[in-house]
């Protein structure tokens, strides 16, 4: 038994030896893997020096410093894990850091963030993808940062240096305008560019927290009409809005077909000289259109902005785009009558002796307040080109007069194919030629005295000796047609909306005259705007129901009557009086 019991305690003793020969082993295998580890960590780590290039200023430049102030770099191995990072703020060329070994590796830099924990948190390639800039307020920020990166880079012991190139994250845009010799731009606005974007490129699309779209302020041109304007340059962020591959030419760019984030420029642009009437339209141009390629081709499915690009624009507008989608067009408001020529003269400011026109009498200088910007036929042949012209002051010395002294007419046809007789309203406001035709068809009847009206009007003088020839190419003065009368009263009087869609309304009434055009007004102060101006300048007033009101013109009724237009405080009438015995105010006109 003892023995026995002694083999036992022998094998017991044994297996307790083995436990503890494992236990023993298996802490060594520990401690043995913690120094390998501990080991191989020092040949494994190297230090990496990144030079810093960037973007030739000459390819995007910025109105502020493309300098790099500060730099953030950062190195993922194979697998997209950071193994390295350094910040410097000391406006580095390079940056010496260290960090492993590893295989294709991606060394990235991210400059001019301003800080050191812009980055915070960043610990994957992936997550610095998806890093998106500071959303902006005002377009015109400082957009300052820049990304580059090399990618595919082997570091081991034997890797000293590298290279990255940082490039900026937006593109530049110049604009050049050039409209057509009868059409001035008149402002324009870059709508609907990005508040922020990915730092890094490569994404298929924008943001899309945070992200919208935001617009620069509009900008008003001095341009005149032909006029070239150049707008820009502006600094717009990469702009992923997309594609629509339906697209086939560059007239289906409109709103309907681009992507909601697309940014375009608002271009307004209107035509006052021209014949027919004047127009203003809006042309929305969509900006993108071009590939990414390193030289660029056309593309008019594509809407994107890419990073990195200097566009350059050239634009071009020859029409009002009437018909054509992109455009919003809106006729401006005209008389309606046919044959004219619409001049660049502005309603309501005094025409200087220099053939300008400005909302300030100068002495010496003021000829009389432009009243229309229309042009009949014979005065475009001519040499008119842009409106016609009130006199300050009444002629034969603010005196009344006959038409003339006998029942003549300087024309002999008033059929349809001459001067018809002014009969109703329609024919009254037709009726913008007799006056000014006269002056060639029968030159003689107009400089004859004893056809008052006529002789009056012609050699008016206001007595003032102005700088300049009153402007170098004018008609001279002439008695007024009915028609010009009513357009002095309908754009230098002040009407409300209702009572200018009367007026407007009589321009085709078959109502015959005598009749009034507007009745039942609640004052006498519907040319208080004009005599402020007349009053200001020296000349005579025209007060409704005072003094000179009533006026004559060169329209006639019929062999023995002319027209007349009387100014009274409550009503505008319209009628016809002899020529020989009736007596009425003369005011003379010009078109230039």
């Amino acid at each position: 038994m003892k023995e026995s019991l002694n083999i036992l305690r022998v094998q017991q003793r044994q297996k307790l030896v083995l436990v503890l020969l494992m236990l023993t082993a298996l802490i060594s295998v520990l401690s043995s893997c913690s120094s390998v580890d501990m080991s191989e960590m020092s040949p494994r780590t190297v230090s990496l020096t990144v030079n810093i290039s960037r973007q030739s200023p000459t390819i995007v430049t910025r109105a502020i410093s493309d300098a790099i102030d500060n730099i953030d770099i950062l190195i993922f191995d194979g697998q997209g894990h950071l193994i390295g990072s350094a910040y410097t703020s000391t406006s580095p060329t390079s940056v010496t850091l260290p960090t492993r070994f590893g295989s294709n590796c991606a060394i990235c830099a991210v400059a001019n963030t301003g800080s050191s924990s812009y980055l915070d948190g960043i610990s994957t390639l992936t997550e610095l993808r998806a890093k998106v800039t500071a959303p902006v307020s005002d377009p015109a920020s400082a957009l300052s940062i820049m990304y580059g990166e090399t990618p595919n880079v082997t570091i081991n012991a034997s890797t000293a240096t590298q290279s990255v190139l940082v490039k900026r994250i937006y593109s530049r845009y110049a604009f050049t305008i050039t409209p057509s010799s009868d059409i001035a731009i008149t402002d324009y606005q870059l709508c609907n560019v990005p508040n922020e974007c990915f730092i890094a490129p490569g994404s298929s699309n924008n943001p899309t927290t945070g992200y919208s779209g935001i617009n620069y302020s509009s900008v008003t041109t001095s341009a005149s009409a032909g006029g070239v304007v150049t707008a820009g340059p502006y600094y717009v962020l990469e702009n992923i809005a997309g594609k629509n591959s339906s697209i086939t030419a560059s007239e289906q760019r409109t709103s309907a077909n681009a992507p909601s984030g697309a940014s375009y420029i608002l271009i307004n642009a209107k035509r006052y000289a021209g014949w027919g009437a004047g127009w203003k339209s809006t042309y929305r141009i969509y900006l993108g259109g071009v590939t990414s390629a390193t030289t660029p081709v056309v593309d008019c499915t594509d809407f994107n902005i890419y990073r990195g690009y200097d566009y350059n624009c050239n634009i071009s507008i020859f029409g009002s785009g009437a018909n054509d989608a992109r455009v919003t067009y809106t006729a401006l408001p005209s008389s309606g009558r046919s044959n004219f020529y619409t001049g660049d003269a502005i309603v309501g400011n005094y025409l200087y002796s220099d053939g300008t026109n400005g909302t300030t009498f100068k002495a010496n200088q003021t000829v009389g307040i432009i009243y229309s910007s229309e042009i009949t036929q014979a005065q475009y042949d001519a040499g008119c080109r842009h409106g016609r012209v009130l006199a300050l002051k009444n002629a034969n010395s603010g005196n009344g007069c006959y038409w003339s002294s006998t029942n003549n007419s300087p024309y002999t046809d008033h059929t349809s194919t001459g001067h018809l007789y002014a009969t109703t309203f329609k024919t009254c406001f037709d009726d913008v030629s007799s006056g000014y035709d006269a002056l060639n068809a029968n030159p003689s009847y107009v400089n004859t005295s004893s056809n008052y009206a006529w002789y009056y009007c012609r050699t008016y003088n206001d007595g003032t000796s102005r700088t300049n020839v009153s402007p170098s190419t004018n008609t001279g003065w002439y008695l007024p047609s009915v028609g010009e009368w009513w357009d002095i009263m309908e754009n230098l009087g002040t009407w409300t909306s209702d009572q200018y869609t009367t007026i407007k309304g009589m321009r085709t009434s078959t109502t015959a005259i005598p009749a009034y055009i507007i009745q039942s007004l609640p004052t006498s102060t519907y040319f208080d705007a004009l005599n402020t101006k007349l009053s200001t300048a020296g000349g005579d007033k025209i007060i409704p129901s005072s003094g000179a009101y009533y006026f004559w013109s060169a329209s006639e009724n019929g062999g023995s009557y002319a027209v007349v237009v009387d100014f009274r405080s409550s009503d505008v009438y319209v009628y016809y009086y002899y020529k020989t015995n009736g007596n009425a105010y003369v005011r003379s006109v010009l078109a230039y």
